[in-house]
């Protein structure tokens, strides 16, 4: 593809974002909050942007009409992803709760096995980087929404999910290796003491 080319790829596109950015996240926004329909709107341009590339490298030729078009179908199958991974949570956090509230009364021996899985969750938090413990604090700890957390922090919404799931992630690992070191370590004892 000719310098040439993609300057005018380039050009066509930003227009093509002037026009539509501002139409998409309204009509987005009124299904979602402000940001994350700028987000996803956001999101969808990108995705016909790197299509319009693609279509130009083959010589393609796309009306800004298909385009519209192409960018308002993206949006809405992005929103569907987004309701869906919403829902999907929603269940989670709703099946965690209702097992919570099921629970038995804890005996001596569960306290501790508690109070050890919290000392290894609070070692698993301190383990984890700088920005990403404190997007897992402010959201698990202090049950804040990732909208206040952006805020506070000065980033994206999609950043503060993408540090949360990195920081689950490796919170999870964190504590397995914990549990599996400490079981060597008990069957270590066991033997020794043998």
């Amino acid at each position: 593809m000719t310098a040439a080319c993609s300057y005018l790829g380039q050009q066509r596109f930003a227009r093509l974002h002037s026009q539509l950015f501002p139409k998409l996240s309204s009509f987005l926004s009124q299904q979602i909050p402000r940001q994350e329909a700028e987000e996803i709107a956001q999101e969808a341009l990108l995705k016909v942007y790197q299509r319009l590339q693609t279509a130009l490298h083959n010589n393609d030729s796309w009306s800004d009409q298909h385009l519209a078009a192409l960018t308002y179908a993206i949006a809405k199958n992005l929103l569907v992803s987004r309701a869906r991974h919403l829902k999907v949570r929603w269940q989670y956090h709703e099946q965690q709760r209702t097992q919570l509230s099921h629970e038995q009364p804890c005996n001596a021996e569960q306290a501790i096995i508690n109070d050890d899985m919290h000392r290894h969750l609070l070692a698993a938090i301190n383990r984890l980087p700088a920005i990403c413990r404190n997007v897992f604090i402010l959201r698990q700890i202090h049950n804040k929404r990732y909208q206040d957390i952006a805020s506070e922090l000065n980033i994206s919404i999609k950043t503060v999910e993408n540090h949360l799931a990195k920081g689950m992630k490796l919170c999870r690992q964190y504590m397995i290796e914990a549990v599996h070191e400490e079981s060597a370590n008990r069957a270590m004892d066991t033997s020794v003491c043998k």
